[in-house]
């Protein structure tokens, strides 16, 4: 576990980020790799992508934490819970993992059981 990872402080400044991370977001290192879990719910895409900005902020937030020549190597992973288990979410799926302009992710769906 790396708690400064989903800190809402940057290293070495006392304010900190107004950004909303969820509650349930956890830091990890995975061997060199360092990485932010967290769930996010498909409600529409617009919601998505501001789930996003908020994951984009904290990842820059936790590459203060560690060494510069890693910050090509970070993640954010997501647990998907898709809200309408007959939708078909895979091409905003697809445009989230794709989108590396800040890390690489990785998105995983599970979808609720009725």
């Amino acid at each position: 576990m790396e708690p400064d990872f989903t800190s809402a402080r940057f290293r070495g400044r006392e304010e900190a980020s107004a950004a909303p991370l969820p509650q349930s977001a956890i830091g990890l290192r995975l061997g060199a790799y360092p990485v932010i879990v967290a769930p996010i719910a498909l409600k529409s895409i617009e919601q998505m992508q501001a789930s996003l900005r908020v994951l984009h902020n904290q990842m820059v937030i936790a590459r203060s934490v560690y060494a510069r020549r890693r910050s090509h190597q970070s993640h954010i992973m997501l647990c998907v819970t898709a809200t309408n288990p007959h939708a078909d979410w895979r091409r905003i799926m697809d445009l989230a993992e794709r989108d590396e302009a800040v890390c690489r992710k990785v998105v995983g769906c599970q979808r609720e059981r009725n």
